[in-house]
């Protein structure tokens, strides 16, 4: 995924830097336009884990684990701001179900994420072919409705509540880098989109000193422009 991140965020930076370089449009004489649209997400989602020592996860970079990917879906609204023939500002607004799975060999059970939340990711596009084809990058910023960590599918644990006075387990705030690469289908306003997020915050609250976890989540969607 991060390869996904770093070659969407070099392609972009290149061809943003040749469009005005040879000055192929003037921004101050495009006309400015709003889209807005809906989109429709599956997506599969996962943790990196850094100093987890007691769970079975597949290794990582370094001294890194990931947890087993999940199935989930997100829906929600955009609206694109097309500064030039070339370059846009895109904005979301997703709300998201996110899933993934855990192997805790201390406890000898196998557990179960799933969390519901809001994101908001930015993009700067670059556009190509009439607009139909883009590719962008930029940041999300997340926010946790209901975390829960399901034990054998029998008990669960909000990771959101304090117990006995102690802090949360997991915090609700999340921030990271996004990329989204994206094709609009000729004659239609139907456009097909793959977005990565990985993200850059330690999600645990009351044991962050000890252990970090970062959600990485990979989706694949329609999107429907309404004007």
């Amino acid at each position: 995924m991060n390869r996904i991140v770093l070659s969407s965020v070099l392609v972009f930076w290149i061809g943003l830097s040749q469009v005005f370089s040879q000055e192929i449009v003037d921004v101050s004489k495009t006309r400015q336009q709003i889209k807005g649209g809906v989109r429709l997400d599956a997506n599969m989602s996962h943790f990196i884990l850094l100093d987890f020592d007691e769970t079975n996860s597949k290794k990582g970079r370094g001294n890194s684990k990931r947890n087993q990917r999940g199935f989930g879906l997100s829906v929600g609204g955009y609206a694109k701001f097309d500064i030039a023939n070339f370059f846009a500002l895109r904005s979301e607004a997703l709300l998201h179900y996110k899933t993934s799975k855990l192997d805790e060999k201390k406890f000898g059970v196998k557990a179960d994420y799933q969390y519901f939340g809001v994101e908001v990711p930015i993009h700067a596009l670059f556009q190509a072919n009439n607009r139909r084809c883009f590719i962008g990058t930029g940041a999300y910023f997340g926010f946790g409705i209901d975390a829960r960590y399901k034990f054998n599918n029998k008990g669960d644990l909000n990771l959101y509540k304090k117990y006995n006075g102690q802090k949360s387990e997991f915090n609700r705030f999340d921030f990271g880098i996004a990329s989204m690469v994206g094709h609009e289908f000729f004659n239609t306003r139907l456009h097909l989109v793959i977005t990565c997020k990985v993200g850059l915050i330690n999600l645990l609250n009351a044991d962050k000193d000890n252990a970090r976890m970062r959600l990485h989540t990979l989706s694949l969607g329609l999107g429907y422009r309404l004007n």
